[in-house]
């Protein structure tokens, strides 16, 4: 098998990274080693080198292709041409798509999570202009009287990204997750509330002043 990738330079770089997503998102980059990567991927350390170089130049190529594909779908989302400019619809529709997402990559937000305590500036880099998009998309919305415009928009956006990175890092207090079906019926139910949650505090024609109880 190495021989065999050793002669497919492409199919030895998937091989690596995909050994190099697996190992990074289980244990981070300090807990991994060239040689966990080697073993998973069943190549050489050398032939590891020879594609990327040291182990911080994996791990960067790894976080990249990661968010850039997370990015890339967003972003895709966020400027369908859906028929509308209801800007409510796609926020609504970029949430949904963000949870899919998440749910058909359960290593994402581990490597999220270990960016984070790594600091690695490759994570803004690559998200930078995603959510410059999105911030952009709350603007027009508070613009255009859809979304309340006492609040920064850039308060709006926190919360929103929050909505589905949530579910999969609380979902173990309100859910058993060793039952499937359970667990993905659970997700569709708190993907509709987290929306309901969000909009109604969120939408200015649905805000009501609260009447204060003090």
């Amino acid at each position: 098998m190495a021989d065999a990738r050793r002669s497919d330079p492409e199919a030895s770089r998937s091989a690596i990274l995909a050994a190099a997503r697996g190992c990074f998102s289980d244990k981070g980059l300090a807990g991994t080693s060239m040689s966990d990567i080697a073993a998973r991927a069943k190549v050489t350390q050398s032939l590891i080198h020879h594609h990327f170089g040291a182990k911080d130049a994996l791990w960067r190529q790894v976080l990249v292709d990661a968010f850039e594909e997370h990015a890339a779908q967003q972003t895709a989302q966020l400027s369908a041409d859906d028929g509308t400019a209801d800007n409510r619809a796609r926020l609504r529709a970029t949430l949904r798509s963000d949870f899919h997402f998440l749910s058909a990559q359960p290593d994402m937000l581990r490597l999220m999570a270990w960016a984070e305590l790594q600091g690695a500036a490759t994570v803004t880099d690559v998200m930078t202009s995603f959510r410059k998009q999105i911030l952009q998309r709350v603007r027009d919305a508070q613009l255009e009287g859809s979304i309340r415009s006492d609040i920064p928009a850039a308060h709006i956006l926190t919360v929103f990204m929050s909505l589905a990175r949530t579910w999969f890092e609380e979902r173990n207090l309100v859910v058993d997750e060793s039952d499937a079906r359970k667990t993905k019926n659970a997700g569709d139910d708190y993907l509709e509330a987290s929306w309901a949650l969000f909009s109604r505090g969120v939408l200015a024609d649905r805000a009501k002043p609260q009447r204060s109880h003090d």
